[in-house]
């Protein structure tokens, strides 16, 4: 068989899930406003144009649908304006011998400076130098050429511009919709993922990422949405942090082998795992096409969609108990069980209004205080440049590169050396790590284009054929973009290399895929180089600041949510009133604190990442941070379920996690002198506590449940190598 069971799953689940993740519809249109102007240059025998449909593409790229028509049409033709001046005024300055060199510094220096304000503005400031750039490596000069480069860029701005909203459109409504359904479809794959492989030590790092990175679009989409927005959206996104945290936990519990039953019950557990996360997969993607399909999309289709799983996941809790040999198994079997069917409840909660409400007006209040883009973008960017914080010495970085890529095109005169400008422009990066990652990924993108291009090139002999194969390869370029760099550099490699040689029709496309090739490796190079020796940022030195704030924040959502919301009951409405009021700003607190921990431990693991790729031997202190990231994560997904376990939990249960919580508290701020002392007490504690549960006959009435058993000893055996993993990472 070339495939098993669970790889032919994933493929049809992709298939008919994972397609209505990427934006098509979008990715067509702009396939369609890229390769209308490609097929003119072909028909009309007019190279220009293919300068036009860059330009065009240039513009989809850095076209937010998202924002009102209004501000898509300043930002279009500004950037329209803006590209052709700089087209315009390289090919002029190339007429005055290191004129166009040192004004390509000045434009990139300016282009990422604008990047502090953002990812789009940055993308369009660079898109701007970028034409600079790329056009004073053409071996064209004279005041004519450079009016007509100015104009044929703007009107393909103009035209791209017109085409985005003049064509289908999409209301806020189907873009929430979309982005929900995106992160319904990744929080479908992490589970999908912990269950084909229930008993791996190794965590799905790649699909925590990409489920953060769909949480933010979720976020800003439900953000931006100037109207109601379906209640199921709003649920969603108001239990997603959650949602991370308790796959976390249950992550964390997967991977706990010391607190995993005993050999003779391991298969039966695994088994079980493996079926009720299939199970949660299963309801989790019948809630993504029902919010995809329905009219009106709500918590209680959700709910009922979620029903079922949770219904299965009583019948499997009463079969384990019936199985389970030990007190243990039963326990670490519960548990599970309790983190799954929290996850599976949270969308079927109350009404989520009061938290995604005070959101929206959170937002409203900044996009207020953001009413004046131009004004806070010259003082954003001023302040770079007197600070010399990391934008200003990326765009220094920048300016160095783009000069020296423009001298190598125009001293080499080497055919498509635009293309070395064009490579260095996109591979300098903030930081060294990004650089090489970027570099990397983009050499075999290129590579793989390339020889697509070729293949087309040498397969289709029509020049109007040939225009035409770039709307697939437009399309998949912005569809890609949601998919990976990868196959993003693919597609661009593709459609730039047609596009290239429709406007310069001569020689072999081999020998166009060749030149291409290797001017992309130059300028890898180049952008490599200025990234190493001209004001390098080193990731390295930020590891110590990220794991102190990384501590610090874990510490205090530990400590919230272990003190949990004593609740005192009563005859008085008017005390009952005040209790729920407080009840509900804890949580907002609580969730707050959640979402805090979580970025920073992300925020970790990307600086550790960086840090690995920086050393050119084995970093020790690397390694013991990412020994504390782990920790700290395993943390936050273990004390997560006890925001909504208030019910399952007695008088004893809290008041003993409570007292742990001043414990782990002291421990994790404690300096190096105390901590001895303080790890001693928490492992007497700890070892009090398995005597205790030995020595219970019944461990049904046992004061405290499985659950706050479970969580205890989790949060001490966390607490305490966190204490010794620390100093090797602050203290080095």
């Amino acid at each position: 068989m070339i495939f098993s069971m669970a790889g032919r799953a994933a493929l049809l689940r992709s298939l008919s899930h994972g397609r209505h993740r990427l934006p098509f519809s979008e990715s067509v249109r702009g396939g369609l406003i890229c390769a209308a102007p490609a097929v003119l240059a072909a028909a009309w025998h007019a190279p220009l144009l293919c300068w036009s449909a860059i330009a065009a593409f240039w513009t989809c790229l850095c076209d937010d649908s998202g924002t009102r028509p209004r501000e898509r049409i300043v930002q279009g033709l500004l950037f329209a304006v803006l590209g052709g001046l700089a087209a315009g005024c390289a090919i002029a300055a190339g007429a005055v011998p290191g004129l166009a060199i040192v004004l390509a510094g000045a434009s990139a220096w300016l282009g990422a400076l604008v990047r502090c304000r953002g990812a789009l503005p940055g993308l369009r400031g660079l898109l701007v130098a970028t034409a600079f750039a790329v056009c004073a490596a053409f071996p064209v000069h004279g005041l004519q050429d450079a009016r007509e480069y100015a104009l044929y860029f703007i009107a393909g701005g103009v035209w791209a511009t017109a085409c985005n909203l003049a064509l289908w459109q999409y209301s806020a409504d189907t873009r929430v919709r979309a982005a929900t359904f995106a992160w319904l479809y990744g929080l479908g794959s992490y589970v999908g993922k912990l269950a084909q492989a229930p008993d791996s030590r190794h965590g799905a790092a790649a699909s925590r990422a990409q489920l953060r990175a769909s949480l933010d679009t979720m976020s800003a989409a439900i953000t931006a949405a100037p109207g109601a927005v379906a209640p199921a959206c709003r649920r969603w996104l108001a239990d997603a942090e959650q949602a991370m945290a308790l796959l976390a936990g249950i992550e964390s519990l997967l991977h706990s082998r010391r607190r995993a039953p005993q050999a003779e019950a391991e298969a039966a557990t695994l088994d079980l795992i493996r079926a009720v996360l299939e199970r949660l997969a299963e309801a989790i993607d019948a809630c993504a096409a029902d919010l995809r399909r329905a009219a009106k999309p709500d918590a209680a289709l959700t709910a009922e969609r979620l029903r079922p799983f949770a219904e299965h996941a009583e019948l499997a809790r009463e079969s384990a108990d019936a199985e389970a040999p030990s007190s243990d198994a039963r326990a670490w079997r519960e548990t599970f069980m309790t983190l799954c069917a929290r996850l599976a409840t949270l969308a079927a909660d109350a009404d989520p209004d009061s938290d995604t409400r005070a959101a929206a007006r959170a937002a409203d209040a900044a996009a207020s205080r953001a009413s004046q883009p131009w004004r806070n973008a010259l003082h954003a960017v001023v302040a770079q440049v007197r600070t010399h914080g990391v934008f200003a010495r990326y765009a220094a970085r920048l300016a160095v590169a783009a000069m020296i890529a423009v001298t190598l095109a125009r001293w080499r005169s080497a055919e498509q050396g635009y293309w070395l400008a064009l490579t260095t422009m996109f591979i300098v990066q903030p930081t060294f790590s990004q650089t090489v990652r970027v570099s990397s990924l983009r050499i075999g993108g290129t590579m793989l284009g390339a020889v697509l291009a070729s293949a087309l090139a040498l397969a289709i002999h029509s020049p109007i054929l040939l225009a035409l194969a770039i709307l697939p390869l437009a399309t998949g370029t912005l569809a890609a973009r949601a998919v990976s760099y990868v196959s993003y550099i693919l597609f661009l490699t593709s459609h730039f290399v047609l596009v290239a040689h429709l406007g310069t029709p001569v020689g072999e496309p081999w020998d166009l895929a060749v030149s291409r090739v290797l001017n992309s490796l130059a300028g890898v190079a180049v952008g490599v180089a200025a990234s190493f020796l001209a004001w390098p940022e080193w990731e390295q030195h930020k590891l110590g600041p990220a794991a102190a704030h990384a501590l610090k924040c874990v510490s205090e959502y530990v400590q919230a949510v272990l003190r949990g919301r004593a609740s005192e009951s009563g005859d008085d409405t008017q005390q009952e009133q005040h209790a729920e009021q407080q009840a509900e700003r804890n949580a907002r607190e609580i969730a707050a604190l959640r979402r805090q921990a979580c970025l920073a431990v992300d925020t970790l693991e990307s600086v550790i990442s960086a840090t690995r790729l920086e050393s050119l031997s084995s970093n020790h202190r690397a390694a013991h941070a990412s020994v504390l990231m782990l920790r700290l994560r395993k943390l936050v997904g273990v004390v997560s379920p006890l925001e909504g376990a208030d019910a399952a939990l007695d008088h004893a249960d809290r008041a003993r996690l409570a007292a742990l919580a001043q414990s782990v508290g002291a421990l994790l701020r404690a300096t190096r002198e105390q901590r001895a002392g303080l790890r001693a007490q928490l492992q007497a504690a700890d070892s009090t506590e398995s005597i205790e549960s030995i020595a219970s006959a019944d461990y049904a009435t046992h004061a405290r449940s499985f659950f706050a058993r479970h969580i205890e000893h989790e949060v001490i055996d966390g607490a305490l190598a966190v204490s010794m993993v620390v100093p090797d990472v602050l203290d080095a």
